[in-house]
Formats: C-alpha cells, sequence, structure tokens
C-alpha cells in the first residue's frame, strides 16, 4: 500500500503552528495545538478591487492583471460614446490619452504599453465603424484607412486577442444574425480568414492569432454554448461549454487552460467555467451582481485576471475584480464601520503618525469652535483631555501619547466679523495638552503636518489679513519652529501626510481655485509628483510619501472617491460609504481611518477604518468523508 512517505520521500510533519507560504501548497501536516490534519491547497476565486474611474459597459480591454487597459463603452445608450482609456495597475485606475473616436462594442487587445482597437459603434442608435487605433502606453492614434477592418462591425469587446503587430478578431454585428467574418491584423493590416461555422456576437476568444477559441456569443437573439477552436488558419467544432453564454468575461490566453465567467445564459450569471482542454468544469462565481457586457484582461497568465465595467444589467458600472487561481486567500482592500466619536464636528485634526489601534483627534466646529480632545482603541472613542485653545482645521504632527498641535481657526475677538488664524502651539503627552510657549512665525489654518512631536513639520495654509495662501513650511523640533524650504505652490486645505520630515507629501487643496497638484518634500526641498486624477480639495489622508491614501473632499461637490499614491502616480482604490470633506485621518495604507467631517448637510461623528488588500494561505483542515 502506499503511503505518504513512499509518495513524497518524507513523513508528516509536527507542528504547532501553520505553515503561510504558498510554496508549502499540498503538503500535509499535524497541528498539535489543534490535533488535526491539514493542508495548504489552491483554489480560483474572484475578489473586488478599485472601480473604474467612469461607469462603463461594452467597453473593452487589453493587458495583464497588474497592467490592465480599459477603452471606450459607453454610460447609457442615450449618451455619446466613451473615448475614455483608463489604466490598472494592479490596485487602482488611472486616466490615460483618450481615443480619437468614442466608441462602444468595440474589439481590444495587446498589452497596456502597446495596443490596439477596432471597430465598434461611435455615435448613439448607429454608427458601426472599421476604424483602427493603435496606443503606445500614452497616445491613442487613429490609423489611415488601409489599416481599417474589411467588415465594419461591433459587439465583440472579448473577442479579440493578440498582440499589436499579431492578433485575431471574430464575430460581430452587422449583419444579423451576426457574423463569422475573422480577420487577422499583422501590425499594419487586416485580412480576412476563413469564417466561424455559427454566425455570432459578444462570444469572447481565448488564444492567439495562430490558436484561439471562440467560445458562446449570441445568434439573432439566441444565445449560444457552441465552441469552435481557430489554428491559424480555419475554424472546428470543439466541445460546447455547460450552458448558453453571452457578454461574459476572460480569463487566460492558453486553448488548453482558460476561463470564462459572468454573461447572459440568457439571464445574468456569475457563473465561471474553466475548460483545460478537454472538458468544461465550474470555477469560484464572481462575487459582483451577476452582470456582463465589461471589459476584461487576462494577459498570457490563466491564474489572474481582471474584469471590469459592464451592466447589472441596467447600464452602467464601475466594479472592477480581479481572478486569481491561488494557494493563497486574497481579501480585498475595504472601508468598514468604526466606532463613533461622542460628537459631529467638521475641522476636527488628527495626530498624523497615530495608529488605527491607537490614534488621536482633537478640535473641530459644531457651531462654535471646540476644545474636547479623544482617544481611538481601535473600537471605541473616549475623551481625553481639553485643548487649551479651542480651534478647528488646525495640524498636528505625532502619535496618540506624543504629538504636536499648532494653527487653525479661532473664534474672533469680540465685534470682529471673521474667525482669526492662530500660531497657539500645543503639545500632547498622552495625558493632557499644555502650551509651548514657542508659536508658529506665521498663525494660518487649513495647513498641513508631518512627523514626530520631535521632530515635525507645518507647511502650507491660509490666512488674514490680508487673505493669502501660504507655502511656508516650519519645522518643529520638539522645543521651537524654524523656516525651511518653501512649497513650490502655495496652497491650503489640502490632502496631507508623512512619517518623518523627510518624506512629507501634500496633495490637492486650494490656490484659490481647487487644484490636483501634488507636492513631495525630502528634507532639503520640495518637488512636484504625480497629478491627482481630478481638482479636490478638504480631502483626508493617512499614510507616507511612498504609499498614501486620501479621499473625500469637493470636486465640486463632496465626493465619496478615494484615491491611493505609490511615489509616483495616484490611482483609485475603494471609495467610503458615506461622502464627507474636512475629516480628521491617521494610520498607514495598510491600515488607517478617517473620522467625523462634514456631509455637505450636517456635521458628522462617523469613523471609516481603512484596511488595504491583505493574502493569507489558504489553510484547510483535512475530514474523513
Amino acid at each position: 500500500m502506499a503511503t505518504y512517505r513512499g509518495i513524497h520521500g518524507k513523513a508528516i510533519k509536527s507542528l504547532s503552528t501553520d505553515p503561510s507560504a504558498e510554496t508549502d501548497a499540498g503538503q500535509i501536516w499535524y497541528n498539535t495545538t489543534s490535533n488535526t490534519f491539514k493542508s495548504i491547497v489552491s483554489s480560483a476565486a474572484w475578489v473586488s478591487s478599485s472601480n473604474l474611474n467612469q461607469s462603463v459597459y461594452d467597453n473593452t480591454g487589453a493587458g495583464i492583471q497588474t497592467a490592465a487597459l480599459n477603452v471606450g463603452g459607453t454610460e447609457s445608450p442615450s449618451v455619446a460614446r466613451s473615448d475614455n482609456t483608463e489604466e490598472y495597475n494592479g490596485s487602482g485606475w488611472t486616466t490615460s490619452g483618450n481615443l480619437n473616436t468614442g466608441r462602444f462594442a468595440l474589439g481590444g487587445f495587446g498589452t497596456q504599453a502597446a495596443a490596439i482597437v477596432a471597430g465598434g459603434n461611435t455615435s448613439p442608435g448607429g454608427g458601426t465603424t472599421a476604424a483602427t487605433e493603435s496606443y503606445n502606453g500614452s497616445v491613442w492614434t487613429s490609423l489611415s484607412a488601409p489599416s481599417n477592418l474589411n467588415t465594419p462591425r461591433q459587439y465583440f469587446n472579448v473577442a479579440a486577442v493578440g498582440t499589436s503587430t499579431a492578433g485575431l478578431l471574430s464575430g460581430g454585428t452587422p449583419p444579423p444574425p451576426g457574423t463569422g467574418v475573422t480577420e487577422e491584423w499583422n501590425g499594419s493590416a487586416w485580412a480576412e480568414q476563413s469564417d466561424m461555422s455559427t454566425a455570432r456576437y459578444a462570444g469572447a476568444t481565448m488564444g492567439t492569432q495562430t490558436a484561439a477559441l471562440y467560445c458562446g456569443g449570441d445568434s439573432g437573439g439566441t444565445i449560444k454554448s457552441e465552441v469552435e477552436e481557430y489554428n491559424g488558419s480555419s475554424w472546428t467544432n470543439s466541445t460546447s461549454m455547460p450552458t448558453t453564454t453571452a457578454n461574459a468575461y476572460r480569463v487566460g490566453n492558453s486553448t488548453t487552460d482558460l476561463y470564462v465567467a459572468g454573461g447572459s445564459t440568457p439571464s445574468a450569471t456569475t457563473t465561471t467555467h474553466k475548460w483545460d482542454g478537454t472538458s468544461w468544469t465550474t470555477a469560484g462565481a464572481m462575487g459582483r451582481t451577476a452582470t456582463g457586457s465589461g471589459g476584461s484582461a487576462g494577459g498570457s497568465s490563466p491564474t489572474a485576471g481582471v474584469a471590469f465595467g459592464g451592466s447589472t444589467p441596467s447600464p452602467s458600472i464601475s466594479t472592477t475584480e480581479e481572478f486569481n487561481v491561488s494557494a493563497n486567500v486574497v481579501t480585498a482592500a475595504a472601508w468598514s464601520a468604526g466606532g463613533t466619536t461622542t460628537t459631529s464636528k467638521r475641522g476636527t485634526f488628527g495626530a498624523v503618525n497615530s495608529t488605527q489601534t491607537a490614534g488621536l483627534i482633537a478640535g473641530g466646529y459644531t457651531t462654535t469652535f471646540v476644545t474636547e480632545s479623544e482617544e481611538y482603541n481601535g473600537t471605541t472613542w473616549t475623551e481625553g483631555d481639553n485643548l487649551n485653545t479651542a480651534r478647528a482645521y488646525a495640524a498636528c504632527a505625532g502619535t496618540q501619547t506624543a504629538a504636536a498641535a499648532s494653527g487653525g481657526t479661532v473664534s474672533p475677538p469680540s465685534g470682529t466679523p471673521f474667525p482669526d488664524q492662530s500660531n497657539a502651539c500645543e503639545e500632547y503627552n498622552g495625558t493632557s495638552w499644555s502650551n509651548n510657549p514657542n508659536n508658529l512665525t506665521q498663525a494660518r489654518e487649513r495647513l498641513g503636518a508631518g512627523g514626530t512631536a520631535g521632530a515635525g513639520a507645518f507647511f502650507g495654509g491660509y490666512g488674514t489679513p490680508p487673505a493669502q495662501y501660504f507655502g511656508l513650511t516650519e519645522e518643529f523640533n520638539g522645543t521651537s519652529f524654524s523656516e525651511g524650504p518653501d512649497m513650490g505652490t502655495a496652497a491650503s486645505n489640502g490632502t496631507y501626510c508623512g512619517e518623518t520630515t523627510e518624506a512629507l507629501l501634500w496633495a490637492g487643496g486650494q490656490t484659490p481655485s481647487s487644484v490636483a497638484t501634488t507636492q513631495e518634500f525630502d528634507g532639503s526641498s520640495w518637488t512636484t509628483g504625480g497629478a491627482m486624477p481630478e481638482a479636490r480639495h478638504g480631502q483626508f489622508a493617512f499614510g507616507a510619501q511612498t504609499s498614501a491614501i486620501s479621499g473625500g473632499g469637493y470636486n465640486p461637490s463632496i465626493t465619496v472617491n478615494v484615491i491611493g499614491y505609490d511615489g509616483s502616480a495616484w490611482s483609485s482604490r475603494p471609495s467610503t460609504a458615506t461622502a464627507g470633506a474636512n475629516a480628521a485621518a491617521f494610520g498607514t495604507a495598510s491600515a488607517g481611518l478617517r473620522a467625523r467631517g462634514y456631509t455637505g448637510t450636517a456635521n458628522s461623528d462617523t469613523t471609516e477604518e481603512w484596511n488595504g488588500e491583505t493574502t493569507a494561505a489558504n489553510v484547510k483542515t483535512l475530514t474523513q468523508s
């Protein structure tokens, strides 16, 4: 009789804790703590990710999971076709160069740096095109007439595959009930090849120019399950899918290892089907509401794909999901409700380097300026010692046990019609606030802060009279302030963070209009970083210069949008549950929070906690059946 040692060459290990490496997949061990046999197993699953910046359906895609491209589509049948292009980095989306001709139901293939799109619908109510465009990673170029499709058609957004110099596009419509027309792209022109046996559109193609599968589709209103295989010159019938499917997403680029997910049967479905070259089986279902007619990027790997946009079935959505076949379980980045603060306020400021489980906020505005401060333990807010000066829109460096706050808006002297700005500095030791006799040289509000209570920096802001925006940077050594290099652009009410004074970040804000500028400080000078996707002010932020999260604010209305910064570029992240501006925030890009703020109609007492994407070994307990 075969034994485990005989098969694997070693005995079953006895361990008190479970291994966590993906390389341990397939191994069996005995956990002496739980008294169970366990193993790490591989599984196929979809997990939600950051939304597209624009809701679209009948969009197309190209690239791989960590470098995908979303192109075109439409928000609804009655609006103009989209010329939008967005790039995905594995975490979020950023906008890029627009198509020269907005269109939906187009076909696309290639990589994020070198892609081709062709065909589609160019105007509400009609307008099928044969036009082809090429993408170089930033700009789309309309190719001249000899590069047009030989047969103008649409509805093949996942029926095109290949590279920018060797592509394949099949099916489509018109004419009804669809067409079997197949064309190959050689980098400069399209050439017609043998037609598919079944005329159809809205099917899914996987593979390359010389080896591809066309799966399902719609033929005159009848959803199909038929699969045809292309060998570079002709099509032959292959094993049909288990169910009729059209408008699906795809993962994989091999005719012997691929996935087809979602779409319509004709009712909307979340089912994922796997093809292993011989037969079809069912894999992990999509997590979103049943949907199809979107874009997808599966690249060369059948183990890592991404699907984006589509309909539910009403147009249109911005949802993104990643597909992974892995021995790790991926938990998507997400916001969740935290503890409610003791009162509702806006303009509250947080100690920027507090943590999600040990946080500090202070001040704010209700109908008057307040002195209250509160501490957070990861679950509950409790009231702490009061500030000595009631204020809002100040800035605070440090942590829950060692913080320094300065600046802000304060109540005016009696008879003065407008609030004043403060330069007063207060320090917190984890128990009480005390005044520091050395103040900022310039009184101002809506400024930024970073670093620690003993080595911090305060920068930017707004003051009166006369009304002006500041680029002034002042460094704090725990005792006194000294002037540092000015910001490149004077601004206030922006988003800011920084673990040290050698790596500060400021983005957006008012100058006086809202701006999208990002500025980085390295301890000696400010330089321009990657611009935000949209001009915004009054947003929150937490994290570090090379890994930050920012959200909310005005753009011009109050938003739920959240973006992340990787040290060079901003991209989308999952949105907050509620819109808010002028909230307090602190933490890291993997574990942070925002608290209070203004919703557009009222001050808020809510807290939302952010947890970044995590992976963990898919450990299973083995049982006898």
